[in-house]
């Protein structure tokens, strides 16, 4: 509410779409998932419950879905971005019992630990990064290819952040998919709509 007592205007710069076509970013694919009942999702000061979407996502149907799309779905890099700390840790679990080699990041597990998996995954050692919220945003792994949203959100920066972790142009790659089990491109659009930022 601020912001428009310190500017007086906004200056727009490139779309992602224009980024894409200019080579500066990667093109995508966005396949939306239905294995989640969203209809159970609460809300609070206008985001969605931590509990909720635990109860949502944290669930057998959809970690057969995360499977089965890991399984079928090809990558070089994937990062998956889970509702809460506790999600995260059992989405982990249940995917190295399914045989898939991958590490958890989030706050919660120390800054050695946590500045370890990252580094494994970054140096290509470990594929399949699980996340919450500490990856969102200034993380740039550029051969990540596949970025699956295991979760919702109501906010579209935090969509694009999430989904824009897959945007890093890195020789071989030639495009990034998004597995979106929160319907979030149906409240936010597709990553590379280009959004009237001057309304």
């Amino acid at each position: 509410k601020h912001l428009p007592k310190i500017y007086s205007n906004i200056v727009v710069g490139p779309q992602p779409h224009e980024l894409v076509c200019d080579g500066f970013l990667s093109p995508y694919r966005h396949f939306g998932r239905e294995r989640a009942d969203l209809s159970k999702l609460g809300m609070r000061g206008g985001e969605y419950t931590e509990s909720s979407q635990e109860a949502v996502f944290d669930s057998p149907l959809v970690f057969e879905g995360v499977v089965q799309d890991l399984r079928t779905a090809p990558f070089t890099k994937c990062i998956i971005f889970c509702s809460s700390i506790k999600h995260c840790d059992h989405l982990t679990k249940e995917l190295q019992g399914a045989g898939f080699d991958c590490v958890p990041v989030h706050s919660q597990l120390g800054d050695a630990i946590e500045s370890y998996n990252t580094a494994q995954f970054e140096k290509g050692l470990v594929p399949i990064c699980v996340s919450v919220g500490i990856l969102t945003k200034g993380f740039d792994c550029k051969p990540i290819d596949l970025v699956v949203l295991n979760r919702a959100t109501t906010s579209l920066p935090l969509y694009l952040q999430m989904t824009g972790r897959g945007s890093r142009i890195s020789p071989g790659k030639q495009e990034f998919r998004v597995l979106d089990y929160g319907e979030n491109w149906k409240r936010h659009k597709l990553w590379d709509f280009a959004h009237d930022w001057g309304v």
